[in-house]
């Protein structure tokens, strides 16, 4: 039975319970909609601003530029860049995912999706060079 018949059927055969009955579903009909109106928080500081960053971009911008098939870039500037076969890559960061959580992807507290493991993994690969290679960031150059 609807909603609307119900309602037809309690204010055409009106007596004292009816009557009741009635104003219990009104009253439960408020409740759900005040339940519903409540917006919950989510988020750290209430009131803020959220910024998006781009960050869904930045992992597409990574996998399509070096890991699709075919990548934008050739596996030599792939190779260039991070120093290593793609491969190599691909099994170190199934391994530091399974080892380390921090490198799986996941939501912020406002539900927003955080970084990828690709863009924490080029990240954490890309800032700490090869010490070994002449004129690298971590060694000092000596002449």
């Amino acid at each position: 039975m609807s909603r609307n018949t119900l309602l037809n059927f309690l204010l055409l055969d009106s007596d004292d319970d009816d009557l009741e009955i009635l104003t219990v579903i009104a009253m439960e009909e408020e409740r759900l909609k005040s339940e519903r109106e409540v917006v919950r928080h989510r988020g750290s500081v209430q009131g803020r601003r959220y910024i998006d960053c781009g960050t869904i971009l930045g992992h597409e911008r990574i996998f399509r530029d070096y890991f699709a098939e075919p990548p934008v870039y050739p596996p030599k500037y792939f190779r260039r860049r991070f120093r290593m076969i793609r491969s190599l890559f691909l099994r170190i960061q199934a391994a530091v995912e399974a080892h380390d959580p921090y490198f799986v992807q996941t939501r912020y507290v406002a539900g927003k999706l955080g970084l990828s493991s690709l863009q924490k993994m080029t990240a954490a690969i890309c800032r700490h060079p090869n010490p070994d290679l002449e004129g690298s960031l971590s060694a000092p150059m000596m002449k």
